[in-house]
């Protein structure tokens, strides 16, 4: 079965369901049925055929929703444009990919083709906000259909340690992405809330469970805490995951203006790492757990939160999961090694293919993150393969510092890394966004017991204070660009002196 299928099953045995609702508006589970097939109709009229790469460059709207499913239904291979994007990395985007078609929004068009005529040869379909119009006429050779297992859905990665990948994904990933949500405590009467940008893994897969279910998913066009709070408490809103930072305003906010969130009955935080501080203050403020959950744009879905342990995950029930060193052999128990896993929710391939693919290593995918087995199936992260510091051959993970720095009372968050040293090799280094009221002059004074708990070899030998840390469109700490952070803080403190 198929994602469009278990869409029109649903319009068919339940049309009056609400499947999604947003500002001003809402559709039922025909409505949207119905508009998927006019998208297709579209796509269609404008030369698209099976396995063409469409380009769908917009916002969280409704718009999006029904591109990216039109694509689906007539066998296309949707290709979601970061919409922080400017011309030249849209430009690379399309020469990787070579799109048929480009699915514009008024919002981004401009942004899109301005100052880069090498875009102007990709034929053009402009998309409406509030999606295609509904399917005027019914014809038996208008019915559309795709293949589980072929590609559907190119995603880019974060690149948060580089060039960002082109992940691909099959119908077959993405349902089974898409069902084990119920892992995640979704349920057919929920209603979803989605903040997270859907030209992203983690929002787009969002997406997909609620359609795949019998809930309902309310749409906000971009994260903002005050329209979170707003929602879950005008539509009742039940289900909710975002980035570290986006739970941090919501506590914050909430603190300020209380809002009715009694409906909210789950918190999932995934990225990196969600610092005890904000994870303790947000359960204070709004009185729920807030559950660790892991990301991945390759293996989602792979590893569920542990209810008992917040600083543990569990593989899923249809997941295997291994552990390497860098040289390919196993890891003693108890130590930490590369997390590699296997399943039918794991990307089969990059577009441009990849020696840590599945693909490449048997159905195997090398996930890049560090965890340590503490149990059968249990495993707690350990940091990530591509950001370990190595100073005076001793390895150093980031988050291990970082979780120690975040205690500082004056630390709102942090991130660690490593500076070219020819003697060492690495030195250790770390950017600190401060609480807001926070002194800076009394920093140094205020870590003295917090980097007493650290070894002298992990201890950051400069520690920088920022105004903010940088951040990748979803909201991740950007690894690839501290030390340029790093180096521009120093220059403007020189420059001030």
């Amino acid at each position: 079965m198929t994602i469009i299928e278990i869409i029109r099953r649903r319009a068919d045995e339940f049309p009056s369901d609400v499947a999604i609702r947003w500002n001003g508006g809402s559709w039922t589970a025909r409505q949207l049925y119905e508009r998927i097939l006019g998208a297709a109709d579209q796509l269609t009229a404008s030369g698209i055929l099976r396995g063409d790469r469409v380009a769908i460059h917009a916002g969280n709207c409704p718009g999006f929703i029904t591109a990216l499913l039109g694509c689906f239904a007539v066998g296309a291979i949707a290709v979601p444009v970061n919409n922080r994007f400017k011309a030249p990395e849209i430009g690379d985007l399309f020469a990787r990919v070579s799109p048929s078609l480009y699915v514009g929004s008024d919002a981004f068009t401009r942004v899109a083709f301005g100052g880069s005529p090498t875009l102007l040869t990709t034929p053009c379909l402009m998309l409406p906000s509030v999606g295609f119009p509904e399917r005027r006429a019914r014809h038996a050779s208008n019915d559309y259909s795709s293949e589980p297992s072929r590609p559907c859905l190119l995603l880019a990665t974060s690149g948060s340690t580089g060039t960002p990948k082109i992940v691909v994904h099959t119908e077959a990933t993405l349902i089974t992405i898409a069902t084990r949500y119920s892992a995640f405590g979704l349920a057919s009467g929920d209603t979803m809330l989605n903040a997270s940008p859907m030209v992203h893994a983690g929002g787009l897969f969002n997406l997909l469970a609620s359609l795949c279910g019998r809930g309902s998913m309310v749409l906000l066009g971009k994260f903002d805490a005050h329209e979170v709070l707003d929602a879950i408490e005008r539509y009742k809103c039940t289900w909710y995951k975002g980035l570290p930072f986006m739970f941090s305003e919501i506590a914050k906010l909430q603190s300020e203006r209380p809002r009715d969130v009694g409906s909210l009955r789950l918190a999932i935080c995934t990225g990196d790492k969600c610092p005890d501080q904000i994870r303790e203050k947000f359960e204070q403020t709004l009185g729920i757990r807030l559950h660790t959950g892991w990301a991945s744009t390759e293996a989602a879905t792979s590893l569920v939160y542990d209810r008992d342990f917040q600083d543990q995950y569990v593989l899923h029930d249809g997941v295997e999961g291994k552990l390497l060193a860098v040289d390919g052999a196993k890891v003693a128990n108890g130590e930490a090694g590369e997390l590699w896993l296997r399943g039918q929710n794991v990307s089969p391939d990059y577009w441009e293919h990849d020696s840590n693919s599945a693909a490449a290593n048997g159905g195997w995918f090398a996930t890049g993150d560090l965890m340590r087995f503490v149990g059968p199936r249990n495993l707690r992260f350990a940091g990530r393969l591509k950001n370990l510091i190595v100073r005076g051959g001793s390895n150093i993970s980031p988050v291990e510092v970082e979780d120690v720095l975040r205690t500082c009372e004056l630390v709102s968050d942090v991130a660690v890394f490593g500076l070219p040293n020819l003697a060492l090799g690495q030195r250790v280094m770390a950017l600190v966004e401060l609480k807001e009221g926070a002194d800076p002059s009394l920093l140094d004074e205020a870590l003295i017991p917090v980097l007493s708990r650290l070894s002298d070899y992990k201890t950051p030998e400069l520690i920088e204070v920022v105004k903010s840390l940088p951040r990748t469109a979803n909201g991740k700490t950007d690894r690839a660009r501290l030390v340029e952070a790093f180096e521009a803080s120093r220059a403007t403190m020189a420059h001030a002196s």
